[in-house]
């Protein structure tokens, strides 16, 4: 079964416990009922081994009830095949208890608790077990019938009063019969549309853990798609750093290149007056040397 526990389990789990506290309780009742009639001389009938026996069988119940119960209740979740198990070992001793009853109480009206014993079976809402019990009752019925014939045949009105009382049988049988074949179907139903309800659950917790995990992958595709921008933002900016670094050298470079190409003018007109007065220089040193040349032939 399901961590979950479905409505079924749980059903089976609370009518488990009413049944056998009622049959526990209903038992002890009877044992206090037909000793307080022994006791009181009503029914002088009743032996007191069978007052004794009946005790310890309740006892007896009590104990295999409780190991039933603690064998289909576990820690471990509830056990389906202990539960199918108790609910045949009810279906016996509920039938061998009316038959003992019977058998020791010596009380005529006694096999009209037939239908209580049905109706305890019956809130377990499994039609098998009903079919089962319905069965017993009426074998139980044929038994009893047959041990003591009067309790069941009137003395004025024998066969009138005897089918009335088989149909009355079988009518209130069919009854429960009914009741509990269409309360085992709702039962149905309603585990299946629980079935189908937890179906849809998990379809959609599904879902949202799909979308969850796609979410997931694109925050993180957003988270990597942000950080390779900003690996891009910065070689850009790096970049952008390292092109005005070069833009102001180019700058500088121009600005040594013009001051370069000035002192090369400046050197260059130096260097043009230089030769202007070594040709002027050249040009009176050839005079003084023409004068020299005069000088030098007046004297000879």
């Amino acid at each position: 079964m399901e961590s979950e526990e479905s409505f079924l389990i749980s059903f089976n789990k609370k009518s488990l416990k009413l049944i056998l506290i009622i049959y526990l309780v209903s038992s002890s009742l009877s044992f206090l009922f037909f000793g307080a009639l022994k006791a009181l001389g009503f029914n002088d009938n009743i032996s007191i081994n069978s007052l004794i026996i009946l005790g310890i069988i309740i006892l007896s119940y009590a104990i295999l009830f409780y190991k039933c119960y603690k064998c289909t209740i576990t820690e471990n979740g509830f056990n389906t095949k202990a539960f199918n198990i108790t609910k045949i070992i009810i279906l016996l001793i509920t039938y061998f208890h009316y038959l003992f009853l019977n058998f020791t109480m010596h009380i005529d009206s006694l096999w009209l608790m037939i239908f209580f014993f049905v109706i305890l079976g019956a809130l377990f809402f499994d039609v098998k077990m009903i079919m089962t019990s319905i069965i017993l009752s009426i074998l139980c019925q044929i038994i009893v019938f047959v041990n003591n014939p009067s309790i069941f045949i009137d003395k004025q009105l024998p066969i009138a009063e005897s089918l009335m009382r088989i149909i009355a049988i079988i009518l209130t049988l069919a009854g429960i019969f009914v009741i509990v074949y269409f309360a085992s179907k709702l039962l149905k139903s309603i585990g299946d549309k629980e079935i189908e309800v937890k179906e849809e659950n998990q379809k959609l917790v599904d879902l949202f853990k799909n979308i969850s995990e796609i979410s997931t992958i694109i925050l993180s595709s957003s988270e990597n798609l942000s950080a390779a921008i900003e690996e891009q933002t910065s070689s850009l900016l790096e970049a952008s750093g390292t092109s005005q670094a070069v833009s102001e050298d180019s700058s500088e470079m121009l600005d040594k290149s013009n001051k370069n190409k000035e002192i090369l003018s400046n050197l260059l007109n130096a260097n043009e007056v230089v030769t202007n007065k070594t040709k002027d220089s050249e040009h009176k040193i050839k005079e003084l040397i023409t004068i020299t040349d005069n000088n030098q032939n007046s004297l000879n």
